[in-house]
């Protein structure tokens, strides 16, 4: 016998090779399998992804035949292997593992895969309208359905990926509030497995596209008309002209169903007017109608009046409120004794209306004798004399200037440092150094009296800083000053911004102190 032919592992002999010998079958295995050789130690699935780990002979390959591709994963020095494979589902498999040396089979095992089971679950819910869509995860083979049934018991089956998805119409008993549902799993003999609840409501019914004002066929009392609506939300809204011409911006129907758009008409466009509003949802029309509405004759060129206030009317306020009618583009002025405006000039709109507001100051006196006159092509087109009675003055809150941080005489911790304190709403604030330049931003006292400024002294600044703050009113008067000192640490060993460490707090005394030689900012307020 050559008995080079029989080297180990060299030849390729079936794991269990029958030999007729004298006509006795011999069973025997051959030299080169040992059937111990391979063997498998491990096998998981987790997410899918089964994992197999066993021994074998060092140098030699395993091979998981599962189809094209068929990896082959070398054994290790100490004869361990691993082998890790995503599933294609769920359902139970049956592999065949191979150890191979080079293309040499060196033994085989078969490796069982028991169908993976997944939890039951609803992973997702969400509502069109009335109708409700479940996702989930489940036991593929068994079925889901919604409880309370909507009448008609809806069975969906669990897929072989775990997965499934069902849809359900919410009766209309159920209205729009919110309602438990509960997913039942059940097997072949609708016995439940497993359950799941969550809440859900229906959606609102949607409004139809309608205009609510004005009304077709209706006249309307001003060029400046405001149309009104309902619609879906989301839809857009176009008013247009009886030559398809924009008569506005884009108009969205709002979250509440409704639409509002106003349109001016000029002085030129004829009274009778035709207006076709048309609704968009999703690039398709989804309404059109057309509103026909008469507009007010234009005011003559030479018509031009006070509306409000009435001469020898008493305001409630002290802003208050000028409207008339004019020579469309014409300019209207209103001033009073002096010829000093009280409100700002506008123009006569193109409806032949004008309005202007002004505010009168608490010094201005209750009793005020006024004018407005309109202004056309550089000269007069017309003057209205009247006199109005405005509330008396109120009287203004003050609070005393207070400074609260940081405290005169404090080390402050870092050369950014912040001012706050008390003072009367509205006046303005100012931080000024000895040179009397400004050392943090004016601010103005806030409503509840108070405020708070921050500024930044620069690594030059002394450390020493003798500083004032001050308060100034509308009227652009000093109000009040505080003198105070603080020690800013020296550069480069500042650590958070602080605002000292000195208890107590300074109050102004209503005196004008010796610094800063120069002037406090005035700031708007």
């Amino acid at each position: 016998m050559n008995k080079a032919l029989w080297s180990k592992k060299a030849l390729a002999v079936p794991a269990c090779a029958a030999i007729l010998i004298g006509g006795l079958t011999l069973v025997a295995t051959p030299a080169n399998a040992d059937p111990a050789d391979l063997r498998l130690t491990g096998q998981s699935v987790s997410n899918g992804v089964l994992t197999l780990t066993g021994k074998g002979t060092p140098g030699e390959n395993v091979i998981l035949q599962k189809g094209f591709p068929a990896e082959r994963h070398e054994i290790a020095a100490d004869g361990s292997w691993t082998i890790t494979y995503t599933l294609p589902d769920k359902a139970a498999h049956t592999y065949e593992l191979d150890q191979q040396n080079g293309l040499n089979a060196d033994g085989s095992l078969t490796v069982e895969v028991p169908a993976q089971q997944t939890a039951f679950a609803v992973s997702s819910h969400t509502v069109s309208g009335r109708t409700l869509t479940v996702t989930g995860t489940g036991t593929p083979g068994l079925t889901v359905q919604v409880d309370p049934a909507n009448g008609t018991v809806q069975r969906s089956a669990v897929g072989s990926d775990g997965t499934w998805k069902l849809t359900y119409e919410i009766p209309a008993s159920a209205g729009t509030d919110a309602k438990t549902y509960t997913v039942l799993e059940e097997n072949s003999g609708f016995q439940v497995q497993d359950q799941a609840s969550f809440t859900a409501a229906a959606e609102a019914t949607q409004a139809t596209f309608s205009v609510t004002s004005p009304k077709d066929g209706s006249a309307v009392d001003s060029r400046t008309v405001t149309f009104t609506g309902t619609g879906q939300q989301g839809d857009t809204v176009n008013l247009l002209g009886t030559n398809d011409q924009r008569l506005t911006g884009v108009v969205v129907v709002g979250a509440d169903q409704t639409w509002s758009a106003t349109v001016t008409f000029p002085s030129t466009a004829a009274r009778q007017q035709a207006v076709r509003v048309t609704d968009v949802r999703g690039g398709s029309g989804a309404g059109d109608t057309t509103v026909d509405i008469t507009l007010p004759a234009v005011a003559p060129a030479d018509q031009f009046s006070l509306t409000s206030p009435k001469d020898g009317s008493t305001v409630g306020s002290r802003t208050v409120t000028f409207t008339g009618t004019g020579t469309p583009g014409d300019l209207v002025n209103t001033l009073d004794a002096d010829g000093d405006r009280v409100a700002p000039q506008v123009l006569v709109g193109a409806d032949g209306t004008w309005t202007t507001t002004g505010t009168f100051s608490n010094s201005a006196a209750v009793v005020q004798k006024l004018s407005v006159n309109q202004v056309g092509g550089a000269q007069g087109q017309g003057t209205v004399d009247f006199t109005i009675t405005l509330p008396a003055a109120s009287t203004p809150v003050t609070t005393p200037l207070t400074l609260v941080t940081p405290k005169d005489g404090s080390t402050v911790a870092s050369r950014t440092v912040t001012f706050s304190g008390k003072g009367t709403p509205g006046d303005a604030i100012a931080v000024v150094d000895a040179d009397g330049d400004v050392v943090a931003p004016p601010t103005l006292v806030q409503a509840d009296g108070t405020w708070t400024t921050t500024g930044t002294f620069s690594d030059s600044a002394a450390t020493e800083q003798e500083l004032t703050v001050g308060e100034v009113d509308s009227d652009a008067t000093v109000v009040d000053t505080i003198d105070f000192s603080i020690t800013l640490p020296a550069v480069g060993t500042s650590t958070a911004p602080g605002t000292g460490t000195t208890p107590g707090a300074s109050t102004g005394t209503g005196t004008t102190p010796a610094r800063p030689t120069g002037t406090l900012p005035v700031v708007a307020g």
